[in-house]
């Protein structure tokens, strides 16, 4: 099958064969991610509710008004941290791995999803703009005026505010350092992730899944690389591909030549 599934029509009340074809069809990628059947099927049946365009592949708007968000930077990079650069939407395979990991990533971890929600051009740091813009959409325009918002910009910049020329931009890890804090600049991703556990499932469906995947994790019985070579089954890896220990999260630095937000990194 391409890229995009062939859609279905919008009475999305799939068959007997239907089922027993999607199943068949992504045996490999459900049993890897540990998802029922029954999920399984549940998430395509979201995918559909997504794709009002039955063209196989979720656009922005369908993204934007399946989810109830903004139009805004925050929910545009969200998106794009759900597809493939080389596609104009989000595939059914990009659609059920981005759902599962965003909704699974504990507390401990957001603040990575954080970072990338902030890394507008996706170069792995956050430069003096990108912060600032944080800092107003966090703190609104008085940003400048605000105690908090003031020892946040020291604390990740490690400057005086609107002091020191900048010489490099922060890390993902010194975010996630600054994060464990300053609990606000993960507000976002926070509220992003609640508003995509509640359409899709429900929350309390997603605290128990989390609990899993911890566990799955702690005894060695996922395997997130294989996971991730099953949604990139079909097309060329990118270059630079980067795999370290630990959770499982989006890869910040584009590739030569492009490469999908979901080549992933184990930080």
């Amino acid at each position: 099958m391409g890229s995009c599934l062939s859609s279905r029509k919008r009475s999305h009340a799939l068959s007997s064969a239907d089922e027993v074809e999607l199943l068949a069809q992504f045996k490999d990628l459900r049993m890897s991610m540990f998802l029922s059947e029954a999920d399984f099927i549940k998430l395509y049946r979201y995918f559909l509710d997504a794709n009002v365009n039955e063209n196989g592949c979720i656009n922005l708007t369908e993204f934007l008004g399946f989810f109830d968000l903004p139009r805004n930077r925050i929910s545009k990079r969200a998106f794009d941290m759900f597809r493939d650069d080389n596609e104009t939407g989000i595939t059914f395979k990009q659609w059920v791995f981005a759902i599962w990991n965003f909704c699974t990533t504990d507390s401990s971890a957001l603040s990575i999803f954080a970072f990338q929600l902030y890394d507008k051009t996706g170069k792995g740091t956050l430069d003096l703009d990108d912060i600032t813009h944080m800092l107003h959409e966090l703190f609104g325009r008085d940003y400048e005026s605000n105690p908090l918002a003031r020892e946040l910009m020291k604390s990740l910049l490690e400057t005086d505010y609107r002091g020191n020329r900048i010489t490099a931009g922060v890390t993902a890890g010194q975010f996630a350092k600054v994060a464990v804090r300053a609990r606000n600049l993960m507000y976002q991703a926070f509220k992003l992730q609640r508003a995509i556990q509640s359409k899709v499932f429900g929350i309390g469906h997603w605290a128990d899944k989390t609990l899993e995947r911890e566990e799955l994790q702690r005894t060695g019985g996922l395997n997130l690389q294989q996971v991730l070579d099953l949604v990139n089954a079909g097309r060329r890896r990118a270059q630079g591909h980067v795999v370290r220990g630990g959770v499982i999260m989006p890869y910040a630095v584009r590739a030569e030549g492009g490469h999908s937000r979901l080549e992933l990194a184990l930080l």
